[in-house]
């Protein structure tokens, strides 16, 4: 079994203000994705925001394991050099994970984060 990188991850609360008020964004039912060119890496850094109103703690951090893993799958294929934020609706506490891939995968497509076009899957 493959052993899984660790993603890079957003922790600072003034980034992700800074991600939300000057970036370009995408919502679907069950997330919403905004991600601002990052000019000072060289690498992707991934954020996930889960409000209290989505539950208790218990099922805001499946919720975000989900997500992370959901992201994890695709990490590979994304561009370089990007802040992406991704928040997760209300829809989201009850999905399984495929269906975040799915809908990550879909919105990561519209917004071109893709590095090289998916072969044939």
């Amino acid at each position: 079994m493959e052993q899984s990188k660790k993603i890079p991850m957003l922790k600072q609360r003034h980034m992700f203000g800074k991600v939300y008020s000057n970036s370009v964004f995408r919502a679907s039912k069950g997330v919403v994705v905004y991600y601002l060119k990052n000019y000072d890496r060289k690498r992707t850094v991934l954020g996930i925001s889960v409000s209290k109103k989505r539950g208790n703690a218990v099922v805001r951090n499946r919720t975000r394991r989900i997500i992370k893993e959901a992201y994890r799958k695709m990490y590979a294929r994304i561009k370089k050099g990007y802040i992406i934020v991704i928040a997760a609706r209300q829809a989201c506490t009850d999905y399984k994970s495929y269906q975040v891939e799915k809908e990550l995968e879909r919105i990561f497509e519209n917004l071109s984060l893709f590095a090289e076009p998916k072969n044939g899957k």
